[in-house]
Parts: structure tokens; C-alpha cells; sequence
């Protein structure tokens, strides 16, 4: 009998879904404070509370207690271009730039002990698999998508999300007042990552039910309104999504999608149409983007856009000499005396250099091969390979070892694979 990776007769608990809705996105229901603060307190109590005398086993069990153990190694070593900076080349940024590099890898370390193992361990006590999970993460997808939509179609619902949202910082009123169809803390690109891997693993699963590939296409609205990131992740899944066809051999399933793919690229074009008339100023914005990335593509010289800024060659200027193996202590990413550039392996490297990097990407590269050890399903494996995929691209955008919408799916799922791996096989 041929098995279906969704059940879509299975019911699943709102209250789950809620909580994921939170995760990843942090909608601003108190303003100017962190969702992930309050959730992450939450899993702790409720962990120590229902899951005093299993959490530990999650822990070993799902790769986070080898992860960790990697980590260790790469901020033991990160101190030592802090160190050497400061003493022999008196390279010193401001305090709250090392504040902010060291928290971004804290906070997300965090939130994965605490919300990810929640969310394990509340799947099993729901005997959930993780096929659910990945339906919850669907449906938390589509939650988002109807803010969207809503936002969309309804000027006093976007500005009633606005001032939830809005910082009050010129940038975000500019920002605000384009895009932000939505409702969450990151609208930018970390929500690019992490809409487009909701609407990309909708398009996986279409390998096995196709009505996740229509599903998909609703969910891409999201990045499509907002962040442009979201369209790359999902050309990635596109891609996965035809390997796995030709890995199945399946030449006739490959025309009965294109149908299915070609009925839906005329609905997105109608939509598109009704934007241009709609909000011609966002139909601009996605053009110019996409129009950068395709010149890219081809080898051409981007000529505005994005994806001009990311080719500048400043943005991917290394540091010299013994410095470029070893770190400098510090990023480029908003540090004061030097250029800022977004690039994440650019920032990684003056951090860390090439020796601290090597720490940083085996560490996430090590639960990775884990994970595709443990399973011998073929979808679970395109699944980790999109996932692995659409980091590695991100990270050129910009740092991609932080917490966002998107990194919170990779490394639940990825840790969800390893503790259920014998579930697929």
C-alpha cells in the first residue's frame, strides 16, 4: 500500500499550531518585546513541569547534545581573534557590535533547546510524526498567509499590523509602507527563508498528494508580497521537487505536473495582473528584483536592485594575511570604521576566519549527515536536502546562523528527523 506523508484526515491541536504560528514569525502581540522571549520561558516551564524525566533523552537522541558539543568548540576558538585583534592590531569595533554577533548564535541556541524540544516532546505525547509536524508547519504557513491576504485587501487590517510591528525607525516606515503584508517580527529576508521553505516543503509533499502543490501556491504568496528571498527557496523546492521525479523515473508524473504547475502559473499571473493595477509599486519592486537575479544568473551585471548591492565587489572583500585564517573578531555587518556588507560567508570569515568557519559550517553540516544517515525515505531525503540547500544559499544573502522563521523550521525538522528516523524506513 502506498503511503501518504500527510494524513489530511488527522486532526491536529490548535494549540500546537498556535504555538508554531509563534515560533517562527513572533507576531508583535505586546509591542517592542520578543515573542520568542515569552515562548521560549513558556517551553522551559512547561518542560520542567510535564517533561522533567524525558527532555534529557530528546536531547541526546535528536543530535541537539552533539551540536551543542561542536558549538562549544567554535566559541572556545572565537575568543581567540577577539583576543589577538584587541593586543596585536588594536582593532577594536563598538561593545554592542560583539554583543550583537555573539547573540544572534545564543538566541538561537536557545530557542532550539527550549521551543524545539517542546514541540518534539509534544509531539510524541500528541503521537504525532513527523510528517504531522511538517502539516502543522503548513498550517501555521496558512495562518500567516490569511494575514497576508488580509493586509492585502484591507488597508485598516495592514494598519493595524504596521503599528504593532512599526519600530518607529524612519527605515521600517519606508519598508512599511511598500511591503509588511504580513504579521510578524522579521518581514525581511529571514521571512523570505522561512515563507519559502513553507511553501517549498508544500511542493515536496505535492510529490505524494498533489493538492500541497495548489497549497503551494497560496503559501508563496506570502514571500511574493514581501520578501523576494522566498521566490529563490522556492525555486530551490521546484528543483528538488523534479529530481525526486526523475530519481522515481517518473516520466509521465513529470507532464501531469507541468499541467498542474501550468494551470497554476495562469491563476498566479491573473493575481499578478490584479496586482499591477492594485499596487502597481509592489509589482515594481518584485520586477526589479527578479529581473537583478535572472542577470545574475546569466552572467550579466545586475542594474538595480538587490541583487546589484550584493554584487558589489566591497560587499565581498576579505581580510588580509594571517587574519583571513584566523578572524579579525568581528564582522562587517554594522561595524563602526569598516564597510557594511550583508554577505553571511563574508561575515563569518571576518569573524571567525577560515578556521573558525570550518568549526561553524561542520557543526550544522555533522546533524545534516545525521539526519540523512537515520532515514532511507526518499522524500525525507529530498526534504533534508532542500532544507540543507536553502541554508546554504541564504547564507550569501545574508548571516544565516540566527534565529529566523526559517532557521526555526530547519533545525526542528532536522532534529525531528534524527530522533523519528526509524519511522521512515
Amino acid at each position: 500500500m502506498k503511503r501518504t506523508i500527510i494524513n489530511p484526515n488527522k486532526k491536529m491541536d490548535i494549540g500546537i499550531v498556535i504555538y508554531i504560528f509563534i515560533f517562527l514569525f513572533e507576531p508583535p502581540f505586546i509591542p517592542k518585546m520578543r515573542g520568542l522571549i515569552y515562548l521560549s520561558l513558556y517551553s522551559c516551564i512547561m518542560i520542567m513541569c510535564r517533561y522533567k524525566k524525558t527532555y534529557k533523552s530528546v536531547w541526546k537522541m535528536s543530535g541537539m547534545t552533539t551540536w551543542i558539543f561542536s558549538l562549544s568548540f567554535f566559541f572556545l576558538y572565537s575568543i581567540v581573534p577577539v583576543y589577538i585583534s584587541i593586543v596585536c592590531f588594536n582593532d577594536v569595533v563598538q561593545f554592542g557590535h560583539y554583543i550583537h554577533t555573539y547573540g544572534r548564535y545564543f538566541i538561537l541556541i536557545i530557542s532550539i533547546l527550549c521551543c524545539s524540544t517542546y514541540i518534539i516532546l509534544e509531539c510524541d505525547r500528541k503521537k504525532y510524526t513527523i510528517e504531522d509536524l511538517i502539516r502543522v508547519i503548513l498550517y501555521a504557513g496558512i495562518l500567516q498567509g490569511i494575514c497576508a491576504i488580509c493586509a492585502l485587501l484591507i488597508p485598516e487590517v495592514k494598519d493595524l499590523f504596521v503599528k504593532m510591528m512599526s519600530t518607529g525607525n524612519e527605515a521600517d516606515s519606508y519598508f512599511y509602507s511598500l511591503r509588511a503584508y504580513g504579521f510578524s517580527k522579521n518581514m525581511v529576508d529571514g521571512f523570505g527563508l522561512g515563507t519559502g521553505i513553507i511553501a517549498g516543503l508544500s511542493c515536496i509533499l505535492g510529490r505524494r498528494d498533489k493538492r500541497y502543490i495548489i497549497l503551494s501556491v497560496f503559501l508563496l504568496l506570502v514571500p511574493l508580497l514581501n520578501s523576494r528571498t522566498g521566490l529563490i527557496i522556492y525555486m530551490i523546492a521546484i528543483g528538488i521537487y523534479i529530481l525526486g521525479l526523475l530519481w522515481d523515473h517518473k516520466v509521465f508524473e513529470i507532464i501531469k505536473i507541468a499541467v498542474i504547475v501550468g494551470s497554476c502559473v495562469v491563476i498566479a499571473l491573473q493575481f499578478y495582473q490584479f496586482l499591477s493595477t492594485y499596487k502597481p509599486e509592489l509589482v515594481a519592486w518584485v520586477n526589479s528584483g527578479l529581473d537583478g537575479f535572472f542577470s545574475v544568473v546569466q552572467g550579466e551585471k545586475a542594474n538595480g536592485g538587490s541583487m546589484a548591492v550584493l554584487m558589489k565587489d566591497s560587499w565581498w572583500k576579505l581580510p588580509d594575511g594571517i587574519r583571513f585564517f584566523i578572524g579579525t573578531g568581528h564582522t562587517r555587518y554594522g561595524a563602526e570604521g569598516y564597510l557594511h556588507t550583508d554577505v553571511g560567508y563574508v561575515n563569518d570569515i571576518w569573524f571567525v576566519g577560515i578556521v573558525g568557519s570550518i568549526l561553524l559550517y561542520s557543526s550544522i553540516l555533522l546533524i545534516f549527515y545525521k539526519a540523512f544517515n537515520k532515514i532511507k525515505d526518499k522524500n525525507g531525503k529530498l526534504v533534508l536536502l532542500f532544507l540543507l540547500i536553502s541554508l546554504v544559499v541564504f547564507n550569501v544573502k545574508t548571516c544565516a546562523i540566527s534565529y529566523y522563521p526559517g532557521t526555526a523550521i530547519i533545525f526542528t525538522l532536522v532534529f525531528m528527523y534524527i530522533y523519528r528516523g526509524k519511522e521512515f524506513n
